[in-house]
């Protein structure tokens, strides 16, 4: 440690700890392959999901070593039913009509739980992307990565 001298950082001032995303009702949002492929979910609403340290053996994350995807989606039924992406709307539907079977919730439809029914459209994952990586924000929010702002 000597030796890196200043060429080392403390992980807090790099990035700083945080809770990840929550979004509410993860058996809408989380997607394995065998979901994925039986819905026929359109790729621009499935990104690569870091569920937990263990998901990555390396830092940076290989992408494509990722199992999961998480539903990401801010259209409205209507704008998706325009653009023809009717697999996304069909599971939108889907999803409306599902109940929580356990806990506080139970026998709400899952728009209507408490961490979901205030997202306009309420299927949108609430996803926090002030401070996260580059890929994360240039996907989620379109930026050209020239215009991507790190955290420091």
């Amino acid at each position: 440690m000597a030796q890196a001298g200043e060429a080392l950082a403390l992980l807090k001032d790099v990035a700083p700890p945080t809770f990840g995303s929550k979004t509410g009702i993860n058996e809408f949002f989380h997607f394995d392959s065998a979901k994925a492929a039986e819905w026929g979910i359109e790729p621009e609403f499935l990104f690569p999901l870091l569920k937990s340290p263990g998901d990555s053996d390396r830092i940076p994350v290989d992408e494509g070593e990722l199992k999961l995807k998480v539903f990401v989606c801010r259209l409205t039924k209507d704008e998706l039913r325009a653009v023809g992406k009717l697999n996304a709307l069909r599971y939108i539907e889907w999803g409306e009509q599902r109940v929580f079977a356990s806990g506080a919730q139970t026998g709400q439809t899952w728009p209507h739980g408490a961490e979901v029914k205030g997202r306009k459209p309420g299927w949108q994952c609430c996803l926090s992307i002030g401070a996260a990586g580059p890929t994360l924000c240039q996907r989620i929010r379109r930026t050209p990565p020239s215009q991507v702002q790190r955290s420091r």
